[in-house]
């Protein structure tokens, strides 16, 4: 039995927030470069599949790493095909209503994510640090940074991990931890795990990119 309901099947999407701006964000026109909430409105649902809106002019946004490489280049297009590939797997529905994305995870897509919290049960002796979203991070403590860990390496994409995020912080699957997931699965699990300190992880959009949590208490 799960350790957790991962997701409500009526949790519905959550308002985009600021999560990639700043110098983890640098790139040749950053002044061009849209926000986060204008990609994920360039994003509609028609029929239960994702797909860009006509007239779309977004080319993306481009996530760097703090050595300045390109860690992810995430796209109109991209959150189409991740959340279409989820859908296609069995993993997630999504439909809209009033304009807002609402999705919904599958039977499938919650065994799936125990199938991370199985993996993780192993290894894990300790849950220090906070799993949370807030306009500007995503907060996954150290249990749910190496259940996020064992899914990449299992080979899921951003739908799922999307979907595990969502259930970690008690909330629907909205831009920003679209986005998040779409750069874990960008970055895979060994960067992910190297970032992990014993309390988690913080996913930052004006400092480092992904930063080691400080544990608030001795664990």
């Amino acid at each position: 039995m799960s350790r957790r309901r991962i997701i409500s099947p009526s949790a519905s999407a959550i308002a985009a927030g600021g999560l990639f701006s700043g110098s983890a964000l640098a790139s040749d026109s950053p002044e061009e470069e849209p926000t986060l909430s204008e990609l994920y409105k360039a994003v509609t649902i028609n029929d239960g599949k994702a797909k860009v809106k006509a007239n779309t002019t977004h080319e993306g946004i481009t996530i760097r790493g703090q050595d300045g490489t390109v860690a992810a280049e995430i796209t109109p297009q991209y959150l189409v095909e991740e959340i279409n590939k989820a859908i296609d797997d069995g993993y997630l529905k999504a439909r809209e209503k009033a304009g807002e994305i609402m999705f919904e995870t599958t039977n499938k897509g919650n065994q799936m994510i125990e199938k991370f919290e199985q993996k993780a049960s192993r290894s894990t002796t300790q849950s220090c640090g906070v799993s949370k979203v807030d306009d500007e991070h995503v907060y996954l403590n150290n249990t749910d940074t190496n259940e996020i860990q064992f899914g990449l390496q299992m080979g899921s994409g951003t739908g799922v991990i999307a979907a595990a995020i969502a259930g970690y912080a008690g909330t629907g699957i909205g831009a920003v931890i679209l986005a998040v997931a779409a750069v874990l699965v960008s970055l895979g699990a060994s960067r992910v795990g190297t970032r992990n300190h014993g309390c988690g992880i913080i996913v930052d959009g004006e400092d480092e990119f992904i930063e080691p949590q400080d544990c608030l208490e001795p664990c």
